[in-house]
């Protein structure tokens, strides 16, 4: 009777998925040149391709708690498609009048004020966020979300709430 393996890797070396696994699979496409650079760093690492996606998001994800209670707050600046789902055309332009210019274009350098940290207003759409209650039970004001290839990312693109980035040189 052979004794049980106490790793979770087969013969080849290749994870194996327990009746209760600690991590959920997903599918990632990547282009070339990014799978490429992601499986260096695997073998700088000596990690495997789903550890190292981790470690890599892990500091670049915000905290989950900052999120506000209700997703569905996203919504694309796509005047048209917001018009065609509006009921009464009056609400969606007064919606439309408070609803402020965005600060960012796609190409624009761009800093997190927070740490400094640089990247490019990436070619995705602008996504405005509606006012909403914030943490202190108070309503929240509504801000332009940015899809950010930040410098260093690799490729990836995170979404940053517009005022907590600046034009490039500002900090």
């Amino acid at each position: 009777m052979a004794a049980p393996r106490s790793t979770s890797r087969d013969s080849g070396g290749r994870f194996q998925a327990s009746k209760e696994p600690k991590a959920k699979p997903v599918q990632v496409w990547l282009k070339p040149d990014v799978l490429q650079r992601l499986d260096t760093y695997c073998a700088f690492y000596g990690v495997g391709r789903g550890r190292a996606i981790g470690h890599l998001l892990q500091g670049a994800l915000p905290d989950p708690n900052w999120l506000p209670p209700v997703i569905d707050l996203l919504e694309e600046a796509d005047p048209a498609a917001a018009l065609a789902n509006e009921p009464d055309h009056s609400q969606h332009e007064q919606r439309q009048a408070l609803t402020p210019m965005p600060c960012f274009h796609v190409g624009d350098r761009v800093c997190n004020k927070a740490s400094g940290r640089c990247g490019v207003i990436a070619d995705e759409p602008l996504l405005w966020v509606e006012p909403g209650p914030s943490s202190t039970g108070m309503r929240g004001e509504g801000h332009w979300s940015y899809a950010v290839a930040w410098d260093g990312q690799l490729g990836l693109t995170i979404r940053y709430a517009g005022y907590l980035l600046v034009p490039e040189g500002v900090v």
